[in-house]
């Protein structure tokens, strides 16, 4: 007998303009693996992917912090570039990036994703994303991180 595989569930709508509402601020998880030695190269890799596609396309990145197997991210959608395009542009991004230094990082086919409530402030948001290293034992404040920044507010 042949084990079939139910189909899998869609986790996004069909429609992304009827959820990606743009002008509003959304955070971002997205998981990758690789090994403990890959880390620092991965991570520097990851950084320097963020900040080129901020400076590409004039999104505003109100933090990120790129933790050992995952990824925090805050931006600003547009009209012509959404939470969507920004991680297809960074996981692009960074695979190439990642084959060139020879590395084995692959990221998670899906994200997490939430908008970000008009009632949620932003900047607290942003520094709770930039504590997050401290938060998992990584740093013992929120400065020593070289892979947490805001590139939006002086945190």
């Amino acid at each position: 007998m042949e084990n079939i595989k139910p189909a899998r569930k869609r986790i996004r709508l069909k429609d992304k303009t009827a959820y990606y509402v743009h002008g509003q601020a959304v955070h971002l998880i997205i998981h990758f693996v690789c090994s403990d030695s890959e880390t620092l190269t991965a991570s520097q890799i990851i950084t320097s992917k963020i900040t080129d596609i901020s400076s590409e396309f004039n999104i505003d990145v109100y933090a990120y912090s790129v933790m050992p197997n995952h990824i925090h991210l805050l931006i600003l959608q547009t009209p012509e570039f959404g939470a969507i395009e920004f991680v297809k542009y960074l996981k692009g991004r960074c695979v190439s990036g990642f084959r060139q230094a020879i590395l084995a990082v692959k990221f998670q086919k899906s994200f997490y994703d939430h908008i970000l409530r008009s009632d949620e402030d932003i900047k607290s948001v942003a520094e709770y994303i930039i504590a997050n290293p401290v938060r998992s034992g990584i740093t013992q404040t929120t400065g020593e991180h070289p892979f947490s920044e805001s590139l939006y507010y002086d945190l």
